[in-house]
């Protein structure tokens, strides 16, 4: 962030800055499951029913579109749904990606980069909340 950028967070709340963390600490925060997404598993696939948000806008949408359903679904291919399992808020990121390494036959490498992209994009949809290793502050916290 700019010098400016940097002044602006002290005051406007919605600027922040982001924090740097390295390699290192980025392995090591631990992924868990968001407690109000339900799942199941048919096979070796899982499928999400996640919740659809309860707000104002989406109970005028309900009332406005009384078939709309009560949630969505997601499916999840093999390795996404084995790598969901691992997200249990016991496991760190480092070893989701030894674990998918060694199952799936990848080197650490490609492990690394789809596991950590995979759970990029599940805690941009709040499916997962990112907890540091001391377990006191939410990387990415889960919405409520």
């Amino acid at each position: 962030m700019s010098a400016i950028g940097d002044s602006i967070s002290k005051f406007v709340p919605l600027v922040r800055k982001k924090p740097k963390i390295d390699r290192r600490q980025a392995l090591a925060v631990i992924p868990v499951r968001n407690p109000v997404i339900k799942w199941e598993c048919k096979g070796s696939e899982i499928t999400l029913d996640v919740p659809l948000r309860d707000d104002w806008l989406a109970r005028l949408i309900k009332r406005l579109l009384p078939k709309m359903p009560g949630s969505r679904h997601i499916a999840l291919d093999e390795v996404g749904s084995y790598v969901w399992e691992q997200c249990d808020g016991e496991r760190n990121i480092n070893s989701v990606v030894d674990s998918v390494s060694g199952n799936y036959k990848l080197t650490r490498r490609e492990a690394e980069a789809s596991v950590t992209m995979f759970l990029q994009t599940l805690a941009k949809k709040n499916l997962i909340g990112l907890m540091s290793p001391g377990g006191k502050k939410s990387v990415k916290g889960n919405r409520k």
